[in-house]
Parts: C-alpha cells; structure tokens; sequence
C-alpha cells in the first residue's frame, strides 16, 4: 500500500489508524532488532496496517511458527490477505484476542507486536486490549509496541506507560530513532494476569 492509499484510510478512519504515514525503515528494523524472532513459538501482530513490521517479521520467521495478523481496518486487512492468504491476516480487535486465538487454534504465543494507534484509545480500550496481551501472552514472552516522542511526555503518554507497568512486570525502552516523529519501543515482559494479581 502506498503512501497516498495510507493517508486515504487515515483520513476516513482516524481513530483506527491514528497515523498519516507508515512507520518508517528505521522504527520497523528497530521492533525487529528487540522482538528476538529467533526464539518466538508464534506471534501475533496486532494492527498490522500496511504491513511495515509484518513482511520484516515473516522474513525472520521459519516456517514452522505460526503468525497471526489481527487488524481491524477492512481495506489493509483485505490488502495484506491478498498478498499473505487469509490464514494469517484476520479482521477483528485486540479486543477480542483471547476468542481469536482460539478460532485460529493458536494455543500459547510468546511473541506479541503491536502497530496500535493507543494515542486514539481511551484508557479503558487500552487496558482491556492490554488486559488481553497479557492474558495470552507466555509467562517468559514479550510484548513489543511503539511510541512518539515527544508526545509519550505528555499526560496521555505518561498514562500508557503506567498502565503497561500495571500490565507487565518489565517495561523497558528502547533508543530513540528517526521516524516521523521520532520514536522508541517499549519492551514488555513478565505479563501481569488477573489470575496472578488476585488474592489467593
């Protein structure tokens, strides 16, 4: 999909694609780097857009590993179907993880990367769809996503990242690189479940 096709979808759906261009060379490379697909049972990717992570994900990835895109926008979901088979691009939210998951027979998934707009959620969207990675992803996994600088210094940014502290045990941030704007991942670890968070 091309820039002009990219605008287009972010014009008519901005809460949805909360971008106005894809990610760049340099912040693709950068979740790639951090993801360590080398060691990854599945991964799942949610809000795979144009594809800037998912072709560089596939081309790390064996065979043998399954990969889930989960998007909810129709035209990127139909456009990446064509090009990757509808077994691993599926229309539907993070929500809504868990149930996904299950109808496409994944069990266990220690590899989540995210290209979700979460500037455009709002806090509750955020920790339902975080309550959900966390529920889903394996006990030594790793969630990656990303974020603008220097809108992570804001009061909504600062917010994202306490509730992926509330989410995950570890939360780490990667150097800062040249994108439009500039941006960081976060990598996050040791997922933090109701289950465990509940007293026994």
């Amino acid at each position: 999909m091309n820039s002009n096709a990219f605008l287009l979808q972010a014009i008519k759906h901005p809460f949805s694609v909360g971008a106005v261009t894809p990610s760049s060379q340099n912040l693709s490379n950068l979740m790639i780097q951090h993801a360590d697909l080398g060691l990854a049972n599945a991964v799942v990717e949610l809000g795979p857009g144009s594809g800037s992570f998912t072709y560089k994900i596939l081309d790390r990835l064996d065979d043998s590993v399954p990969y889930l895109g989960i998007e909810r926008n129709e035209s990127f979901a139909e456009k990446l179907a064509e090009k990757l088979t509808a077994e691993r691009i599926t229309l539907g939210s993070a929500e809504e993880l868990t149930g996904i998951l299950g109808c496409h027979n994944i069990v266990g998934c220690n590899r989540i990367l995210s290209g979700l707009p979460w500037a455009v959620f709002s806090g509750d969207r955020q920790d339902k769809i975080l309550s959900e990675v966390a529920k889903n992803l394996d006990e030594d996994g790793k969630f990656l996503t990303y974020a603008y600088f220097p809108f992570n210094l804001f009061l909504k940014g600062r917010a994202f990242q306490n509730k992926l502290q509330q989410h995950f045990k570890q939360v780490e941030k990667t150097e800062m690189v040249l994108n439009f704007p500039p941006a960081f991942v976060y990598i996050c670890s040791q997922p933090i479940t109701d289950d465990a968070s509940s007293p026994e």
